[in-house]
């Protein structure tokens, strides 16, 4: 018994994602509202157009996010943080992170096709 207990728990322990995986699943997220009204007051067209604006910029994160390696969710992560930490209540952050992400999905295919050797095809 206390055999099978331990291969299940073994078991469970490979196939588990941790705590940073399932972090890095996904973009950060953060009260756009709450931003927004830092930023503009409450519910007045400036609001309005800053909600806007950070829904689309994290539509498109999230679209992104897949193409990203490790590294990279990482990276947009640390970035975020910074971020939460400089302004507390961030403003605008889905505006930043994707221009960050836009570079770092550059650099990443540079990379690539750095490591990529060019192949001549007659």
């Amino acid at each position: 018994m206390a055999k099978n207990t331990l291969a299940i728990t073994g078991l469970i322990m490979l196939v588990s994602p941790t705590f940073a995986d399932v972090l890095l699943s996904a973009p950060p997220i953060y009260d756009v509202e709450a931003g927004c009204r830092r930023q503009n007051g409450a519910m007045d067209r400036g609001f309005n157009q800053c909600v806007a604006s950070e829904q689309s910029h994290y539509d498109n994160i999230k679209f992104m996010w897949p193409g990203l390696s490790a590294h990279g969710r990482s990276r947009m992560h640390s970035v975020f943080a910074e971020i939460k930490r400089f302004q507390g209540v961030p403003v605008r952050a889905y505006d930043v992170l994707s221009t960050v992400m836009i570079d770092e999905l550059e650099r990443e295919r540079a990379d690539s096709s750095a490591k990529t050797p060019q192949r001549f095809s007659p």
